[in-house]
C-alpha cells in the first residue's frame, strides 16, 4: 500500500506540474485553442511509464497499478511505441 501511495504521489506531482504548464500557456495564449487530446495524451503516457518503472517492467504488475487488464495495457504501449522491459 505504501509503495502504491508512493506512486500515486509521483504522478500527482508530475501531473500537477503539467498542469500547471498548461495552465499557464493557456493564460498567457488566451487566443489559442488548448489541445486536450495532446494534454490527456502526455498524461496517460506519464501514468503508464510510472507504472512500469515502479513495477520493474512487469506489464501484468503495471496494469494492476493501473486498475487496467494486462492486454490493454499491451495494446496502449503498442499505440504510444512503448518497449516492455
Amino acid at each position: 500500500m505504501e509503495t502504491e501511495n508512493t506512486m500515486l504521489e509521483s504522478i500527482e506531482s508530475k501531473i500537477s506540474s503539467m498542469t500547471e504548464t498548461v495552465l499557464i500557456n493557456a493564460a498567457s495564449l488566451s487566443s489559442q485553442n488548448i489541445n486536450l487530446k495532446e494534454v490527456l495524451y502526455k498524461i496517460e503516457l506519464a501514468y503508464i511509464h510510472e507504472a512500469l518503472e515502479k513495477a520493474k517492467g512487469v506489464v501484468s504488475h503495471a496494469a494492476e497499478r493501473l486498475g487496467m487488464r494486462r492486454t490493454t495495457l499491451i495494446e496502449k504501449m503498442r499505440k504510444y511505441n512503448i518497449a516492455k522491459g
